[in-house]
C-alpha cells in the first residue's frame, strides 16, 4: 500500500522539502500539497511531480487548496486522504515581512525578537495536531519547533518531532567532517546565529568525542542568508520525513522530539523517534541545556505556562500588557487572536525612521 504524506505550505522551505523528497524517495509515495494560494500550490505541484519523473522516483503528487489555519478544512483533508503523517511547513507570519513590507509591526518584531511570534508559529501545528489526535497519524512541525513542540506537548498533542534548526546545524557540521562520521548534535534555534557567550555554543559529538571548534565550523552556515539556507534545510528535512516513513536513514538531529525543548540527536523509525544522546550527556543534562538556550532565545515553557524573556516583555508591554505576561498553553487560541489583532493594527502604521 502506498503511503500518503500531507505537506502543509507552499513557501520556499516547503518547496525545498517537496523537491528533495521528489528526487530521494525510494518507495512509492503520494504527496498531497496543501496551500491557500491556488497558483502557488499548482506551481509547486508541477515542480515536484516533474522533478520526481526526471529522477525516476515513484512519487505522485496531488494539490489541494485550503487554509491550514482552518481546523475544519484540516479535518476534511485528513479524513479524505488518511495520511500516515503530516508535515506542517507553514505559518501565518512570514519570516520575510521585515524585509518586504516594513511597518510598526515589523518594528515591534525587531525590538522583541522572533520569540514574540510563538502564537503564530503554533497556530497551524496546533490545529492539525488536534485533528491527528482524533484521526490518527503523526505530525512533524517546521515552525519554531524548539518552542512550539513543548507548547503543544503541554496541551497533550505533542508532534513527533520538528525539522530545521538543530538539523541545519548538524548538516552544516557534517559537511566539515569526514563522510559517514557518526555525528550527534544538541543545539537550538538560538544557535542559528553565533551565541553572544561562547560557552553557550551548541554541543556536537563524533562517537564519544566532543567537537571543540563548533563556532568555527558553523561560520559558513551563519553567514548564509536564511532563504538560501532553505536549500540545505529542505534536504535535511526531507531525509527526516523519509526516515519516519521507514525508507530513509535512521540517524538524525531534530528539534522538539517528543515535545522536548530545543534539539537532540535521535534514531528514526517508521512513525517513531527515540533519543540517541552521546555517552556522557544524559537526558536531564541535554534538556537543561536546551531550557537555558530557550530562555536566551526569548520564550520557554514553565510547566504549562508560556513565559517571555525581558526583551519581549519590554517591547510588547506598550501594546499588549496582558500578552506580554505570557499565557497558559490552554489559552493558545486566545493568544493567537490577540496577537493577530495587534498585528493588524500595527501594519496600518508607518515604520519608525532609522
Amino acid at each position: 500500500m502506498t503511503d500518503t504524506l500531507l505537506i502543509l505550505g507552499t513557501g520556499s522551505l516547503a518547496g525545498s522539502v517537496c523537491g528533495s523528497i521528489a528526487v530521494l524517495a525510494p518507495e512509492p509515495l503520494r504527496l498531497v500539497l496543501v496551500g491557500r494560494d491556488a497558483g502557488r500550490a499548482a506551481r509547486l505541484g508541477y515542480l515536484t511531480a516533474t522533478r520526481a519523473r526526471l529522477a525516476g522516483r515513484p512519487v505522485t503528487v496531488q494539490v489541494e487548496v485550503a487554509d491550514a489555519t482552518d481546523r475544519a478544512a484540516l479535518d476534511r483533508l485528513v479524513t479524505r486522504y488518511r495520511p500516515v503523517g503530516v508535515a506542517s511547513i507553514t505559518s501565518p507570519q512570514s519570516p520575510w515581512e521585515p524585509q518586504r513590507a516594513r511597518s510598526a509591526w515589523t518594528d515591534l518584531l525587531a525590538d522583541a525578537g522572533f520569540a514574540l511570534t510563538l502564537p503564530f508559529q503554533a497556530a497551524v501545528a496546533g490545529r492539525v495536531a488536534e485533528v491527528l489526535a482524533e484521526r490518527g497519524g503523526w505530525l512533524v512541525n517546521a515552525s519554531l519547533p524548539d518552542a512550539v513542540n513543548p507548547l503543544l506537548a503541554a496541551r497533550g498533542t505533542a508532534p513527533l518531532c520538528g525539522v530545521g534548526n538543530v538539523g541545519i546545524l548538524a548538516a552544516s557540521l557534517a559537511a566539515t567532517l569526514p563522510a559517514g562520521a557518526p555525528l550527534r548534535v544538541v543545539g537550538h534555534h538560538w544557535h542559528l546565529h553565533a551565541p553572544d557567550d561562547p560557552a553557550a555554543e551548541a554541543r556536537a559529538f563524533v562517537g564519544t568525542e566532543e567537537i571543540p571548534d563548533v563556532l568555527a565550523r558553523l561560520a559558513g552556515q551563519r553567514g548564509t542568508p536564511r532563504e538560501m539556507l532553505n536549500q540545505v534545510t529542505g534536504l535535511a528535512s526531507a531525509r527526516v520525513l523519509l526516515g519516519l516513513l521507514g525508507v530513509g536513514e535512521a540517524a538524525a538531529s531534530v528539534p522538539g522530539p517528543l515535545g522536548l525543548p530545543g534539539g537532540y540527536p535521535v534514531r528514526l523509525g517508521r512513525g517513531s523517534v527515540t533519543l540517541d544522546l552521546p555517552p556522557g550527556l544524559d537526558r536531564d543534562r541535554a534538556v537543561a541545556l536546551n531550557q537555558d538556550w530557550s530562555r536566551r532565545d526569548g520564550v520557554w515553557l514553565d510547566g504549562t505556562q508560556v513565559v517571555y524573556a525581558d526583551r519581549v516583555v519590554r517591547a510588547l508591554t506598550r501594546y499588549a500588557p496582558d500578552l506580554a505576561a505570557g499565557f497558559a498553553a490552554t489559552d493558545l487560541d486566545a493568544a493567537y487572536a490577540a496577537l493577530t489583532a495587534l498585528r493588524t493594527a500595527l501594519r496600518t502604521q508607518p515604520p519608525r525612521n532609522e
